[in-house]
């Protein structure tokens, strides 16, 4: 949701909180690359339209996680791996819906225009 970045810090130390105390299994959708990162132990990439599984990458850092693992190269390293994915697919399917529309008439020229 639409969370100031301090209250959506909170949220997810919250969150690493209640999951140590619980162990249960939850499921959450993000479209932020960090948050997916830190609150899971495996991140699952989607495809454009339609959404299918492009790929399953486990996030090997140990729990707790402190929000400073966010600064480790461990963690800036799985980022770019995930965003490399994403952007290609987002390049992928940004292409298709592109390619796939009806561009516009060009406008006929006017002999009589200055």
């Amino acid at each position: 949701s639409a969370l100031d970045a301090q209250t959506r810090e909170f949220m997810q130390e919250e969150l690493q909180r209640i999951w140590r105390t619980t162990r249960k299994t939850a499921v959450f959708i993000t479209h932020q690359i960090s948050e997916a990162i830190y609150l899971a132990d495996r991140v699952f990439v989607l495809s454009a339209r339609p959404g299918q599984l492009l790929k399953e990458i486990h996030v090997p850092i140990p729990h707790p996680r402190p929000l400073e693992v966010k600064r480790t190269p461990e963690f800036r390293a799985l980022e770019d791996h995930v965003w490399s994915i994403c952007e290609s697919e987002f390049r992928r399917g940004w292409l298709r819906e592109v390619g796939s529309r009806k561009q516009p008439d060009q406008p006929e020229e006017n002999p009589n225009a200055v």
